[in-house]
């Protein structure tokens, strides 16, 4: 997988491990999910995700999606 990879790679530049890679990313995106602005919501909303709100890897994936398709808000 792409964002696996893309974390491992993340993790190794700055020296610190996967794990706590993905506990930085998880913080950034609860914070992010719990921001109560409504565009900001909607935006979240819009992310396609198999549970109530996008995993790490759902996230990454559609961002790089995103970068990829010159998304525009």
């Amino acid at each position: 997988m792409k964002e696996k990879k893309a974390i491992i790679q993340v993790a190794l530049k700055n020296g610190v491990s996967v794990s706590q890679v993905r506990k930085n990313i998880q913080e950034a995106l609860d914070i992010g999910w719990n921001n109560p602005d409504p565009k900001v919501q909607k935006y979240w909303k819009q992310i396609p995700c198999k549970g109530k709100k996008p995993s790490i890897d759902e996230v990454i994936k559609y961002f790089t999606k995103t970068a990829k398709l010159g998304y525009k808000d």
